[in-house]
């Protein structure tokens, strides 16, 4: 159960999370679309997003720099793309189409990983999107951990219940066996 809880959980997140981004990223697309230019309620459901599904979002136009996500952590926008790039390092594509890739990416600055899509939207905008992967082997430890305790919870009950269930039975038995031996 253990082992195949190690297989199977890191896999359906990452799956999970892929979809996500997907999802995410179509939205936006959409709403670029829709919209012509990035509106408020365009720049409400990136921060509904970062915040529902821990995404750190950036979203990039070449004539205004960045119009969405965190400039404190890459400075004025200009060396955007110099930022992203020369900070991680792509461990493995994830995922590749058209318009868009998905990474899995480690930031050696911050020693992290992350799932990371790039996506090239009309207009010439682009976004980088990433989800940080510590919590995936966060939440595996914390369920094998459960599970172990689980186990032996229930190891305990069933070592306790089965001495009560012995005892209870062999001691009719034991009675008359002392009862025959005392004849």
């Amino acid at each position: 159960s253990v082992v195949a809880l190690n297989l199977c959980l890191e896999p359906y997140y990452m799956n999970s999370k892929q979809k996500t981004l997907i999802q995410v990223r179509e939205n936006l697309e959409n709403r670029l679309v829709d919209d012509g230019a990035v509106t408020e309620e365009t720049l409400l459901y990136l921060r509904q997003m970062k915040e529902i599904n821990n995404i750190e979002i950036y979203l990039w136009d070449p004539s205004q720099g960045i119009i969405y996500g965190n400039k404190d952590t890459i400075g004025n926008g200009n060396d955007f793309m110099t930022y992203i790039l020369g900070r991680e390092k792509t461990v493995r594509q994830v995922k590749s189409t058209d318009q868009y890739e998905i990474n899995e990416t480690y930031d050696g600055n911050l020693e992290a990983s992350y799932l990371e899509m790039f996506s090239a939207y009309s207009g010439g905008k682009f976004s980088i999107m990433r989800v940080p992967l510590q919590s995936v082997a966060e939440t595996v430890s914390l369920v094998t951990r459960f599970y172990l305790y689980i186990a032996v919870g229930i190891a305990a009950i069933g070592i306790i219940a089965a001495w009560f269930l012995t005892k209870n039975m062999t001691a009719p038995i034991l009675r008359l066996s002392d009862i025959a031996g005392r004849m």
